[in-house]
């Protein structure tokens, strides 16, 4: 040992004397990544000197957080050495189960166990020992029956496969469970057959299994061989199908988790399996929604996303509006990384079909979507035909849905002008661009239009053009009217009006205040008069404080609001319920 590694030694010994074994560690090992590496070293020494009885230190760290202790630095820290460690193999799992039940839920819980089968696998006996202790109180040690199995085969593959097999069928169900999901972590010699005899034993184990824990595990296994063995897909796919029928809610979880984080390796005829089960997932089991979502997100990004956008298509339909797309992670995100190609064909192909589900799910898509109103487009590949009935239902249904935002409803407007050049279809889109687009909005989708016409040619520049003289007359004919005092509302009336809009917007902004990440990371301070704070700073070099004074910046807002909203708010309601529930009709 160095100089340094002789005093952290000592100081270890004293420290475990005293009773602050764990604080001395925390300390010594703050240093980076050769400091603990150093801690662990002098750590392991002591202890196979039997100076140090590391077990049974650990085993008094807690994840509490009025101890003081980082548990997951110290944890880290036993993880280092237990594979050089010299112990019964009583006492380290004992420490190894306490360590794995004090990290709770925390994905780093399992961190232990590769450790542990590294240390099981140093000696032959010690994996014999450890079965011997799981077989004879299983439920104490059940959970580590796995990495046992799995470190066993790494010196005897035939005998603990065969172990393994034969624990799939132990009465405990505990047993079960964690046999079937060591086969599906056992590392198999290549063209050695194993794979096939995994798949035979599970076969027998479905005939008579009704446990929805094991049934989960076993298909978990089941795909990690048809993954290692592109050979076994056939029959592997079989046993998943028998699964997924027998099994539940724990079953489909696991199969959501194997679609979400395997997808790339996963064989197409064990993904095609998955499918109609997932339709039956209750909208409630967040957990494996968001699996199924980072799956779906992966399925979309692939050159074809046919398969992906029948899925997400199929699910949000099979719900009948209790699923939504925001349940499923990544999605939109996903859909938005993809710029607006994908988008433009689930907008036209779920708008062509209707349903408020997936027309509302294009609606949540673009609300996401920060800034300026995404020009979009209609995808012709996914229009059945050329009848000019598609076209108009499209338009309506881009109006119904996202009359909010105007320029993307005009872009899409605009989109079906340039791929139908039908006369009587071009004079009625025309008809929806000046009422009740540009009627209720005669800014931005006023100055988009300008610049479309620049760029397009007959007729479909005629029809635009036409619309925008339309929306000129009318501003025109509408401000010649000189002012009537009559129906102007009173003082008063003012007065409320504007007293019921300043509490609405006050409310508006405290509810906004509490879902903002501001309010975390800045303190909010109130200026009673003046147009700037002021604060005083001390600087390092003099010990003097220095005044300065931060003036108030101009912040603001600004949006069009619907015309008819105020004038005839019944009616425009009215119209944009008909364009959001009106049906094609189908001969």
């Amino acid at each position: 040992m160095s100089r340094e590694q002789r005093d952290i030694s000592k100081k270890l010994i004293n420290s475990s004397q005293e009773g602050t074994f764990l604080e001395y560690a925390a300390e010594a090992s703050k240093g980076g990544q050769q400091q603990r590496n150093q801690v662990v070293d002098v750590m392991t020494i002591l202890h196979n000197a039997g100076d140090l009885d590391l077990p049974k230190e650990f085993k008094q760290l807690e994840n509490k957080a009025e101890s003081g202790r980082d548990f997951f630095q110290l944890r880290h820290l036993f993880e280092k050495a237990l594979p050089r460690l010299e112990a019964s193999v009583l006492s380290i799992m004992e420490c190894v189960q306490h360590l794995v039940k004090e990290a709770g839920e925390d994905l780093s819980a399992g961190m232990l166990i590769p450790p542990f089968i590294e240390f099981c696998k140093y000696t032959p006996t010690r994996e014999s020992d450890a079965l011997e202790i799981v077989l004879l109180s299983p439920e104490q040690w059940s959970d580590l029956l796995a990495p046992i199995l799995v470190a066993g085969t790494y010196s005897d593959m035939q005998n603990y496969f065969q172990k393994a097999a034969e624990l799939s069928f132990h009465k405990d169900v505990a047993i079960r469970r964690n046999a079937v999901h060591a086969i599906g972590q056992f590392k198999f010699p290549a063209e050695s057959g194993y794979s096939g005899k995994s798949l035979d034993c599970f076969a027998k184990v479905i005939e008579d299994e009704s446990d929805d824990q094991v049934l989960a595990c076993l298909l978990g296994s089941a795909c990690s061989i048809c993954i290692g063995d592109n050979s076994t897909v056939d029959r592997g796919r079989e046993i998943i199908e028998a699964a997924l029928s027998k099994g539940g809610e724990l079953t489909l979880y696991s199969a959501a988790s194997v679609f979400g984080f395997e997808m790339k390796k996963l064989p197409e005829e064990i993904l095609d399996v998955f499918f109609q089960p997932f339709l039956k997932v209750d909208p409630k089991h967040a957990g494996t929604l968001s699996n199924i979502g980072y799956g779906i997100s992966c399925l979309l990004k692939r050159e074809d996303p046919g398969k992906g956008i029948d899925l997400l298509e199929n699910l949000l339909l099979g719900h009948h509006g209790k699923l939504t797309i925001e349940s499923l992670d990544h999605l939109i995100h996903s859909i938005h990384s993809q710029g607006f190609q994908l988008l433009n064909t689930l907008l036209t192909r779920w708008f062509l079909n209707g349903e408020p589900v997936l027309c509302n799910s294009i609606a949540t898509i673009l609300e996401t979507i920060h800034g300026e109103d995404p020009l979009l487009k209609i995808d012709r590949a996914v229009i059945p035909s050329e009848e000019p009935a598609l076209y108009l239902f499209l338009a309506r249904k881009a109006i119904g849905y996202l009359f909010m935002k105007p320029v993307t409803c005009t872009s899409i407007i605009v989109s079906l002008m340039e791929n139908n050049h039908e006369e009587e279809l071009l004079q009625y889109l025309g008809r929806l661009l000046f009422d009740p687009i540009l009627l209720n909005f005669c800014g931005k989708p006023y100055d988009f239009l300008k610049k479309e016409i620049a760029v397009q040619k007959d007729p479909v520049r005629n029809v635009i053009q036409t619309a925008m003289d339309a929306i000129y007359g009318y501003l025109k004919t509408l401000r010649s009217v000189p002012d009537i005092p009559e129906m102007y509302p009173t003082q008063e009336q003012r007065e409320v009006q504007m007293r019921r809009q300043s509490r609405i917007m006050a409310e508006s902004y405290k509810e906004a205040q509490k879902k903002s990440i501001f309010s975390q990371l800045c303190s909010t301070s109130v200026l009673l008069y003046g147009k700037s704070s002021i604060m005083h700073i001390q600087d390092d070099g003099s010990g003097e404080s220095r005044r300065m004074e931060i003036p108030m910046q101009h912040h603001s807002v600004s949006f069009e609001v619907p015309r008819q909203a105020d004038i005839a708010p019944f009616d425009f309601d009215y119209q944009l319920r008909v364009f959001r529930n009106e049906r094609l009709v189908t001969r």
